[in-house]
C-alpha cells in the first residue's frame, strides 16, 4: 500500500509540472497594442505648451501628456471600446483644473486641428 501511494505522489509530481507549462507568456494577458491614434495642430505653440488626455481603458483611468512642437501632437494607446475623454491644453505646460474638453475617444485614427 505505501509503494502504490509513494508510485502515485511520484507521477503526480512528474506529470503535474507538464501541465503548468501549458500556461505560456504569450497566453496571459499583457498590455495591449494601440488601437487608436490621436494627430492634432493648434496653431504654433511650442514646448513648454502641453496637451494632456485623460480617459478609461479596461476600467482603469489613463493619463497621458504630450510636448507641442509647432502646434503638433500625437497620443496613441489602447481602449477596450469606446470612452468618455478630457483633453485640456496648457500653454505653461503645467496642468489647470477646470479648463478641458469633453468628448468620446474610440477605437481609431483621429484628425484634430485647430
Amino acid at each position: 500500500m505505501k509503494r502504490a501511494l509513494y508510485f502515485v505522489a511520484m507521477v503526480s509530481f512528474k506529470i503535474l509540472p507538464a501541465f503548468a507549462q501549458d500556461l505560456k507568456k504569450d497566453k496571459l494577458p499583457g498590455p495591449q497594442k494601440p488601437n487608436f491614434t490621436m494627430n492634432g495642430k493648434i496653431g504654433h505653440l511650442n514646448k513648454p505648451a502641453k496637451v494632456y488626455l485623460e480617459y478609461n481603458s479596461d476600467e482603469k483611468s489613463v493619463t497621458d501628456s504630450c510636448d507641442l512642437v509647432d502646434g503638433v501632437f500625437q497620443f496613441s494607446g489602447y481602449l477596450s471600446d469606446i470612452t468618455y475623454a478630457r483633453m485640456a491644453l496648457s500653454r505653461e505646460g503645467q496642468r489647470v483644473a477646470n479648463r478641458s474638453t469633453n468628448s468620446n475617444l474610440s477605437p481609431s485614427n483621429l484628425l484634430l486641428r485647430r
